[in-house]
């Protein structure tokens, strides 16, 4: 993440560990150096969403991707991502995605990609119908979308008590607030 490069956008790294016992408290340490980056140890065991909200809510960003621990950012994602989001004057995309490609537990690409649809500036109360009508996350994971802060704090946030559907819960209520703009590209390591 801290090699990403947004061109005049403060980059800020919260890192939310979930009472982890992997020792992502030693791994994290030596990026504290950097002021970029925030570590928060929960003191109880978060479901994945509570976790992705708290870490929202300790962030001070206008916009922001919830990176699962496993995932990647490939280069110029972030930018690529801002570029959708900012690209709108009227301020009515409220998140952009894009795809990622999926790998193994060891890092190798498996043939299998999370691709986004429909593409393009979509309007968010068709894509909440097609998500509602078919039950189907048409965006992609969290890792792989760039959600304009307002927007997520209108509508609640990340509920915990979506259970595995956290994402595509969030989708469908973001997607009552405004706009999508979702790219084929793959920038994401899933």
């Amino acid at each position: 993440v801290l090699a990403q490069d947004v061109d005049g956008v403060p980059l800020e790294v919260v890192v939310s560990d979930n009472r982890s016992t992997d020792g992502t408290e030693d791994v994290v340490r030596p990026f504290l150096a950097d002021p970029r980056v925030r570590y928060h140890r929960s003191d109880r065991d978060l479901e994945l969403f509570a976790s992705f909200k708290r870490a929202v809510e300790l962030g001070s960003g206008d916009a922001f991707v919830a990176l699962g621990a496993d995932d990647v950012l490939l280069p110029g994602c972030l930018a690529h991502l801002a570029a959708r989001l900012d690209g709108d004057a009227r301020g009515s995309v409220v998140f952009a995605g894009c795809a990622a490609r999926i790998i193994d537990g060891e890092g190798r690409p498996i043939p299998l990609r999370l691709r986004p649809r429909p593409l393009g500036r979509v309007s968010g109360r068709q894509l909440r119908s097609r998500m509602l009508r078919t039950g189907l996350n048409l965006v992609g994971s969290p890792s792989t979308v760039l959600i304009r802060r307002s927007a997520f704090d209108a509508v609640g946030g990340f509920r915990p008590d979506a259970g595995y559907a956290g994402d595509l819960d969030l989708w469908i209520r973001l997607a009552e607030e405004g706009d999508a703009d979702l790219s084929a590209d793959e920038l994401v390591l899933y």
